[in-house]
């Protein structure tokens, strides 16, 4: 597993199925309907969370009046049959969708990193050490290159950072589908451009 220190930030890239990673906070990369089932991270999560995960998001869907989730919107639920790993929350995000360049925005790629750093301190307040786990928003079905949503991983640790909000230690774990086939070239793509923004970091 390749670590590297933000200061505070820890962040690690880990070639391993995101279910059965231990956590504080997961992150479900997610549709407009996060109740519908789908492929990827989204599919898994919601086949490994099972029917109580279910019956969570459709609650949160009903207190939204049945509104579907734009781009940077979330919910978030109790793990469901998740509990052995997540000891927390699981947050549903939907990212935007690089297909539709219309309304495509990387400032919204960059605000729901910001909003999972932001909303998984709040839920874990009293820890010292938060540990999230996600995938690289938005580079699956969504087709948002690695480099493009590492730098908005980034950009969102550097606003956050820069309002001087005192943060706690904040292990990110970014996970890579082991069945993914190019899961070698997308983790060793990762590692460089956090080896690249870490040596600027430095500077």
């Amino acid at each position: 597993m390749e670590s590297f220190n933000f200061n505070k930030v820890q962040i690690s890239v880990v070639i391993q199925n995101m279910v059965v990673t231990n956590c504080d906070i997961m992150v479900n990369s997610c549709q407009a309907n996060p109740t519908k089932q789908g492929g990827g991270t989204h599919g898994a999560i919601l086949a490994a969370g099972g029917e109580t995960l279910m019956s969570y998001l459709k609650a949160a869907m009903i207190k939204r009046r049945g509104v579907s989730l734009n781009p940077g919107d979330w919910v978030y639920t109790k793990p469901g049959n998740l509990n052995e790993y997540v000891t927390t929350v699981i947050l549903h995000i939907r990212v935007p969708d690089k297909r539709d360049i219309s309304t495509y925005s990387h400032m919204t790629l960059i605000n729901c990193y910001r909003r999972v750093i932001k909303y998984a301190m709040e839920f874990c307040k009293n820890k010292e050490k938060i540990v999230i786990v996600l995938p690289l928003l938005g580079t699956g079905i969504f087709t948002i290159p690695v480099e493009e949503s590492i730098h908005a991983l980034m950009s969102a640790i550097m606003v956050i950072k820069n309002t001087r909000i005192e943060l706690p230690n904040i292990d990110i774990k970014i996970t890579v589908y082991p069945r993914d086939p190019s899961c070698e070239t997308i983790k060793l793509k990762a590692v460089k451009l956090f080896q690249e923004y870490l040596a600027m970091w430095q500077v």
